[in-house]
């Protein structure tokens, strides 16, 4: 009588380990199959054309241009604080409008007041 219980609780730990094995090897079934197809092309134009109409729309929106923070002779950033080189200065010099390479934020070299300045630079930094 003790060796047919001994069996019954045997089986049931067999069937346990047998029920994992066969949740294990399903699970990995579906992942090999989930590699093996190729995603739906009209699925990937769809969501790439939303993603590039998202960020479209972003750069569409009208950014208030800070001006450089004068220190001297040294020019820097208002958004990051880089310091902007000689070159650069060259550059916006012959442009109305610029882009910090660090940080992206439109900067301007204007010959206006240092309270303007100030005054355009709190205002930029409130609407980011």
């Amino acid at each position: 009588m003790r060796s047919i219980n001994a069996i019954m609780k045997w089986n049931a730990v067999d069937t346990i380990i047998f029920s994992i094995e066969k949740f294990i090897s399903k699970a990995a079934d579906e992942v090999n199959e989930a590699k093996d197809e190729l995603p739906v092309p009209e699925e990937m134009i769809a969501a790439a054309t939303k993603e590039l109409q998202e960020e479209n729309e972003e750069l569409k929106q009208y950014r208030i241009p800070g001006y450089l923070i004068e220190h001297g002779r040294t020019y820097e950033c208002p958004a990051c604080g880089r310091k902007i080189s000689s070159e650069e200065i060259e550059g916006l010099k012959s442009k109305t409008v610029k882009y910090c390479n660090n940080c992206g934020k439109r900067i301007m070299l204007s010959k206006i007041s240092s309270y303007a300045k100030n005054y355009a630079n709190n205002l930029v930094n409130k609407h980011e």
